[in-house]
């Protein structure tokens, strides 16, 4: 809207509103030199009646173009929409944040709209991932950074997104996520110590293995 427009457009547009009741717009009053002495947030009822009161046609109220703003109903109580002629935008707050739109009809759709409820945040924990039932093997401390949708395995609950010790992001069936507390690192503990065991014993079996001669044949075995 220019400093052009004339008050009957500016009266349209401010007056946007749902009831003549709710409707409300900023009005400056003009003595006969033309200067403004007053302004005034008015209804239209109370606008009629500020004109009738005026004993000299010469003073006249007139919507004022530098300030064209209107009190618009919600939920949390009557919200002012103010237009901004320089930046050409409809100003007003909302839940305690100062807010922009290019229409008025955009600045009362925001306001009408719900409340989004905000995102449930996964809390992140720490975990013993169990690397398969297979074999023994120790328990790798993963750090458990949400779930993974729709992630529903053979015999399984559903999968995590973990973040593994060497910084990999991975994903690890819910089952074989074992709760990280005191009990639980004594036994993981233990379980380090007996697969060390079992490697040092592994190794010996080894070691003994290669020292057996391996089976040969020769043309004495033939009849």
């Amino acid at each position: 809207m220019t400093t052009n427009a004339t008050n009957k457009d500016a009266a349209r547009v401010a007056g946007q509103i749902d009831t003549p009741e709710e409707r409300k717009a900023w009005y400056a009053l003009r003595n006969p030199d033309n200067e403004v002495v007053a302004t005034r947030l008015m209804t239209d009822t109370q606008l009629k009646d500020a004109q009738a009161a005026m004993a000299d046609d010469d003073w006249r109220w007139e919507l004022r173009q530098d300030q064209i703003a209107i009190q618009y109903p919600s939920v949390d109580g009557p919200i002012e929409i103010k237009y901004n002629e320089r930046d050409n935008e409809w100003q007003f707050t909302l839940r305690g944040k100062d807010r922009t739109a290019q229409s008025l009809e955009n600045a009362k759709a925001s306001i009408d709209a719900p409340v989004r409820e905000k995102a449930r945040v996964f809390k992140k924990f720490e975990a013993f991932l169990r690397s398969g039932y297979a074999k023994d093997t120790r328990l790798e401390k993963v750090t458990v950074t949400g779930l993974v949708a729709g992630g529903r395995g053979y015999r399984t609950s559903g999968k995590a997104w973990v973040r593994r010790a060497n910084g990999r992001r991975d994903t690890a069936y819910m089952n074989a996520l074992l709760q990280m507390t005191p009990e639980n690192e004594a036994l993981v503990k233990q379980i380090d110590e007996l697969v060390t065991q079992q490697e040092t014993l592994s190794t010996q079996i080894k070691a003994l293995s290669e020292k057996i001669a391996p089976v040969t044949i020769t043309d004495a075995d033939y009849d």
